[in-house]
This record gives structure tokens, sequence and C-alpha cells, in this order.
């Protein structure tokens, strides 16, 4: 990934959690996906389960 260029990278496509835990070791920063929710408007944001699983997978980085 681009960070040591200090470009951040969005993971797009995300449509499964085995998908999310493999961006997340790989430091993806930013990400959207089916997994995480289906298109909203901007003001929308992701649902509080989904917000547990990322935080989960975090920890086991």
């Amino acid at each position: 990934m681009k960070h040591s260029a200090g470009i951040k990278v969005i993971a797009e496509g995300i449509e499964s959690q085995e998908e999310l835990q493999t961006l997340i070791k790989l430091g993806a920063e930013l990400g959207q996906g089916y997994f995480l929710g289906i298109p909203q408007g901007f003001f929308t944001g992701i649902p509080p389960e989904k917000i547990n699983i990322i935080k989960q997978l975090q920890k086991e980085r």
C-alpha cells in the first residue's frame, strides 16, 4: 500500500468478512463495499454491527 508516500488507500468492493480482514492486515485505512452496507446517501454511516466487526479485526491485526 502507498503509506510510505503519504497516500491513503481506499479498499473497494469489500464483500466478505474475510476480505475485510485481509485488507485491514494489509493496512487499508478506508474501505467500502456491500459487506459494510449497500449504497447509501452521503450522511448514512456504517451499521453498528459492522463497526464492531471492524474494531475486532483491527485488534487482531
